[in-house]
């Protein structure tokens, strides 16, 4: 384990004794700033994220991994803010920066192709989308950089409607890194796996959902809640898929219940209710995640939401709603063409 890996554990397992006083041992001011950050970066508090990146920058002298890592991360943290016009700005302008610096600084290109393409994908811009992870990496460029690339490139084609090749993607993705070296990256990309599984209408094995309970374990422990929610409507899905109505619809209610879900988790949450037969509380939780979302920045999302919604109110004889749902996804996007879309949202 690297140095700074040890420092991520450090951060990540909240010892922030040991932490500060690593800060405190930094080599300069720009150092401590990225450490803090990465610190902020890792659970989740964005705006803090930010500043701290912003403060690395703005330091008289910068060293170059900071140089051209940390607007990386704040094109990231803008976008976990919903601000996405200024992570585009900015994630586009430093694309241009990262072209230019010798030695190439492959991973944070990757990174943030991965991460403006996320972005554009959302909002329905898939040729820029696909444009952006056209170029694969060099073939001398194996293990996370290239798991990275295939991940990005399953959760484009699932937003696009592509279910099949988004799971033959992200199961090529996960088959290139190393399980032992990366395993926070391994349980995102696991997660997402199980969760296209699940939208295919696969029924998980026994040993797959003792796996799953696992890494909730693992990750409560670390306080990473985003990752625990996302585990835990995967665990719901599951259970769904398997009949198990009861076990499903308790997961979900516990959740809800906690608070604090993004829209993107409601509409998971809802999407599962929805498959346990569970009507009238998915279309709870579809509207309010239609409460949290906006529709000129996800209008993919939205609109499926809307069109989602208006096949739940057709099944059930109410016409009249259902059209007034159709117009909206009409207004929010048009008409999304594809049988697959569904109101889902993998996060990258």
């Amino acid at each position: 384990m690297s140095d700074f890996d040890a420092l991520r554990d450090l951060a990540l397992h909240g010892d922030n004794d040991a932490f500060d006083a690593a800060v405190a041992a930094a080599d300069d001011a720009s150092t401590a700033h990225w450490l803090r950050a990465t610190r902020h970066d890792l659970h989740g508090k964005a705006d803090d994220a930010i500043s701290a990146y912003r403060a690395a920058l703005n330091e008289p002298a910068v060293a170059q991994y900071i140089a051209s890592g940390a607007p990386v991360r704040i094109c990231f943290n803008l976008r976990r803010l919903g601000q996405i016009d200024a992570a585009i700005f900015e994630g586009e302008e430093h694309l241009l920066r990262l072209s230019g610096m010798t030695p190439h600084p492959f991973d944070d290109m990757i990174e943030l192709r991965s991460i403006l393409a996320n972005i554009y994908s959302g909002r329905g811009e898939f040729i820029r989308a696909f444009a952006l992870l056209a170029e694969q990496p060099p073939p001398s460029m194996t293990g996370i950089l290239r798991a990275q690339w295939g991940w990005a490139r399953s959760v484009i084609l699932f937003q696009a409607g592509y279910i099949d090749e988004a799971l033959d993607a992200a199961v090529d993705a996960a088959a290139q890194v190393d399980r032992i070296a990366h395993p926070r990256f391994v349980t995102g990309i696991d997660s997402n796996i199980w969760w296209i599984r699940s939208v295919l209408g696969e029924r998980l094995a026994d040993d797959e959902l003792r796996e799953i309970k696992s890494r909730i374990t693992e990750e409560t422990q670390t306080q990473r809640s985003a990752i625990t929610d996302e585990l835990t409507l995967v665990l719901a899905y599951a259970h769904a898929n398997r009949g198990e109505f009861g076990e499903a619809c308790e997961l979900i209610d516990n959740l809800v219940a906690g608070g604090n879900l993004s829209s993107a988790a409601l509409v998971r949450a809802a999407t599962v209710l929805n498959s346990t037969g569970g009507v009238t509380a998915a279309q709870s939780l579809y509207t309010a995640a239609l409460g949290q979302l906006d529709a000129e920045q996800q209008p993919v999302l939205v609109a499926s939401v809307w069109r989602t919604l208006a096949a739940s109110y057709e099944a059930a004889g109410d016409i009249a709603a259902a059209l007034e749902c159709l117009k909206a996804a009409v207004e929010a996007a048009g008409i999304v063409s594809s049988p697959n879309a569904d109101p889902l949202c993998i996060e990258y």
